[in-house]
């Protein structure tokens, strides 16, 4: 196995497989069981039911944290109130219609009035925009990757670009770092 991710389980099917009762049991029960007193929340949305009626309550009960929105599908307003967007490419384009990424990002930012757009291109890099300085950027690297397998690289991403926001890393650093990770971690 060295490393490689080598058993993943997707369950494949509307909730989950769970009737409406036993998925609002199963989201009581993580609400239950968490703390609200973080710094960072990512919500990633697999597009599997979790996350079923208005995903701005959920945003909304994070206000005291910097809320990352990790999306696989519309209405891209109901993450309204997020402060980070963070679409991949193929999202990017799906959500908001656009084939420009800074038009994507403008659109984003209007619809859910985020404090900033990250949408991550896979091994091309990481464009996006920030609203308090009306700032497009766009990283990539110019060094080649072997890689052995993407999945999970996504989460990798996210995971690495959030810790770096917790400790007030711009978002152009913190999509480097996220970068750097997923890159390493791919390999």
């Amino acid at each position: 196995d060295n490393g490689i991710q080598v058993k993943r389980w997707d369950v494949e099917k509307k909730n989950f497989g769970l009737s409406d009762e036993k998925l609002d049991e199963a989201q009581n029960n993580v609400l239950d069981n968490i703390s609200f007193d973080c710094d960072v929340v990512i919500f990633s949305d697999y597009d599997k039911g979790f996350f079923a009626g208005s995903k701005s309550h959920w945003v909304s009960m994070f206000y005291n944290a910097i809320q990352i929105v990790d999306p696989k599908n519309g209405p891209v307003e109901d993450w309204f109130g997020c402060n980070i967007f963070k679409p991949n490419e193929k999202e990017a384009f799906l959500l908001s219609g656009y084939n420009d990424w800074k038009q994507q990002c403008l659109f984003f930012v209007d619809a859910l009035e985020c404090d900033s757009v990250v949408i991550t291109r896979g091994g091309d890099g990481v464009v996006g925009y920030v609203r308090e300085n009306n700032e497009y950027f766009n990283f990539s690297s110019k060094k080649q990757v072997k890689i052995e397998s993407v999945v999970g690289a996504g989460d990798c991403f996210a995971a690495f670009f959030s810790a770096a926001i917790a400790h007030d890393f711009s978002a152009l650093e913190a999509a480097e770092i996220g970068f750097s990770a997923g890159s390493i971690y791919v390999q």
